[in-house]
């Protein structure tokens, strides 16, 4: 999928509001963003942690986000596609990223030219400077 086909695509879920185990139109969190976008490309992929791993994913990262994290890393190593180094990131890649203030992970895509995208927490999905407070602890690409 070239660049051009990314950003239209992620346009379609831009403002979408954060919503704790959404994964529809009417809400994501970023773990149902990310997986929705797959999932719209024709990917099959689990829905939700709670599918590959048989634990909701929001509710635990209400409760223990340490806990949160392992579960984020266990749903990626069940995607298909091959795992990538971060210096070889391309648009549509499937990102692992820990925010340098908290050290919390997140998932979202990359939308090519330092960028991600995923739905942040009590607002809505948008793009993000990577290099800014984030740091790509794992990609792999799907498309």
């Amino acid at each position: 999928m070239n660049k051009f086909n990314i950003e239209k695509e992620i346009r379609k879920y831009r403002n979408t509001p954060f919503k704790y185990g959404g994964i529809t139109p009417e809400g994501y969190d970023c773990l149902g963003f990310v997986t929705r976008f797959y999932i719209n490309k024709g990917i099959d992929l689990p829905r939700s942690c709670e599918e590959a791993t048989e634990d909701n994913y929001s509710e635990i990262y209400l409760a223990n986000e340490n806990r949160a994290d392992e579960l984020l890393l266990k749903y990626f190593d069940l995607l298909p596609g091959k795992e990538v180094n971060h210096m070889e990131l391309l648009a549509g890649d499937f990102l692992v990223v820990k925010n340098k203030k908290n050290n919390h992970l997140f998932p979202a895509i990359y939308g090519g030219n330092g960028v991600g995208i995923t739905s942040f927490i009590n607002s809505y999905v948008r793009p993000f400077s990577i290099e800014k407070n984030w740091i790509v602890v794992k990609a792999r690409r799907i498309l």
